[in-house]
């Protein structure tokens, strides 16, 4: 249903029609009741959510002045550059670029330290669509993202610190704003290592990232304990090990760990292929809790939808692929012997 509305429809729809013969063959009337009425629920709320995204989208505006509510990690400050993302007031999600001029280095009011309204001059543009065959549809990316404009900036004017707001909102900048002051201390490790544990455990690429971890991402090591959501498991491995040496029962254990991982995923990135290991690890504490037995598919499942809630074009991108492709791998070959896991 999410390739149906976000990407390719004819591709999507055969799959969709497979899964459908699938579910007919089991014979199962509840089964093929529940299945239908998710789709339909689902179907309903990603077109819902294409149309507000096309409603949101603003035209092209020149010479204009924007306020962009910026958290300071989605500020990269380069030597005659600066890109962010920020929100307009109304709320929608922008980018922006500025560029100094010849000879000259961004302003240091660009630096900010805490969640900032920008007030910057510039033109409102949209995302050209691609204009080759087969290419790389940078607009379709950020889109499916939801960021809808990208703001060409022309002059920074003011910088007013974010005040008040909702417990959520000061909760969420309090996370942005520790994530950055974690970039900045982890640049004082051994070039290297600083690269490798701002990549793994911040979700922060450096400009220099690629070139001077060339050997781990030919590999593609990083990549595999992202979308494994291995750093996930160590985390929760650790707090586990150490909250239970300071006595805390197995249920407060779990509660705590349960309550730290919102604020792990915001301070990682908030990357969606990292989405899949923080639901599941808190849908499995939650049912600890409960002492429900919930089956590693039924998790996987579970996180699956809660993930397309939040992430309804989830599935459009490589890294949602393949975390949730690995994961179901890794369920269907459990059991089974050591020649087919070889196999597969």
């Amino acid at each position: 249903m999410s390739g149906c509305v976000f990407g390719n429809f004819w591709v999507s729809a055969g799959l969709a029609g497979i899964w459908l013969i699938r579910i007919v063959c089991l014979k199962d009337r509840s089964i093929l009741i529940w299945a239908i009425v998710t789709s339909l629920v689902f179907g309903c709320w990603f077109v819902f959510q294409r149309d507000q995204r096309r409603l949101q989208t603003l035209p092209e505006m020149s010479n204009t002045t924007v306020k962009l509510q910026v958290q300071p990690d989605d500020v990269l400050v380069g030597p005659d550059s600066v890109q962010l993302k920020g929100r307009l007031p109304t709320g929608q999600q922008v980018t922006g670029q500025y560029y100094a001029a010849e000879g000259e280095r961004p302003a240091p009011q660009w630096q900010i330290k805490r969640a900032s309204t920008l007030t910057v001059a510039g033109d409102v543009m949209q995302f050209e669509p691609a204009t080759n065959v087969n290419e790389f549809d940078y607009g379709a990316y950020q889109r499916q993202n939801g960021v809808l404009n990208r703001v060409k900036i022309a002059q920074l004017l003011a910088v007013t610190p974010a005040t008040g707001g909702h417990v959520w909102q000061r909760w969420l900048n309090a996370c942005h704003t520790l994530r950055a002051r974690l970039i900045i201390e982890t640049k004082k490790l051994p070039p290297l290592l600083a690269l490798y544990v701002q990549g793994l455990f911040l979700g922060y690429r450096a400009d220099n990232f690629y070139d001077n971890l060339a050997a781990v991402t030919d590999l593609g090591l990083i990549h595999l304990f992202s979308i494994s959501g291995f750093h996930v498991v160590w985390l929760t491995a650790v707090m586990a090990f150490v909250l239970k040496r300071l006595r805390c029962s197995q249920a407060a254990v779990n509660v705590i760990i349960l309550l730290s991982l919102p604020s792990y995923f915001v301070l990682a990135g908030a990357a969606p292929s990292l989405l899949r290991a923080i639901l599941v690890s808190m849908l499995a504490l939650g049912a600890s809790l409960m002492h429900w037995k919930v089956t590693p598919l039924t998790l996987w499942g579970l996180s699956l939808m809660l993930a397309l809630l939040w992430y309804p074009a989830l599935l459009m991108q490589l890294g949602g692929q393949l975390s949730y492709a690995l994961a179901f791998a890794l369920i269907f070959v459990e059991g089974r012997s050591t020649l087919m896991k070889q196999c597969y």
